[in-house]
């Protein structure tokens, strides 16, 4: 306590604690270099010059590299990463994307929802994360903006 400005209480303190245990739960979910969750989820596949709507396993998008957008409707940074992600897949044949609509998935399939929320850090829309052909995650909480760059 003697930093006032701080600790200005005696719960101040379990306060940080607790948010630290909240963080390191969040952080704690698919972290990299795991396997992504073998969830089938509903969601649109981007591929060069094709797009298609189905239901899709996580863990089996079998391109070189896949790139997973969790996102919701209205939001203009989700909407920025899911144009990146088009321009994306027509530069590189090699890239595969899933576009999950968040929203979609809570109404129409909430124990579903569950599972995604409870596997996966979605405080924060979009959420973008990378797996590589085997379903090994290696990178999230990323952005399409800067792709390309080293």
């Amino acid at each position: 306590l003697s930093r006032p400005e701080v600790w200005k209480s005696k719960d101040d303190s379990l306060k940080v604690v607790g948010f630290a245990q909240i963080m390191s739960d969040l952080l704690s979910k698919s972290p990299v270099g795991t396997k992504v969750a073998d969830i089938k989820v509903p969601g649109q596949l981007l591929t060069c010059g094709k797009s298609k709507d189905g239901r899709f396993r996580l863990d089996r998008l079998k391109g070189d590299t896949n790139i997973i957008i969790f996102y919701t409707e209205g939001c203009e940074i989700c909407k920025a990463e899911k144009q990146a992600a088009r321009e994306l897949v027509d530069k590189d044949r090699k890239i595969k994307v899933l576009l999950v609509n968040v929203d979609e998935l809570s109404t129409l399939f909430p124990s579903l929802a569950d599972r995604i929320f409870s596997t996966f850090d979605l405080t924060s829309l979009p959420f973008v994360l990378q797996t590589d052909k085997y379903g090994v995650i290696e990178r999230r909480y990323m952005s399409l903006e800067n792709y390309f760059l080293p």
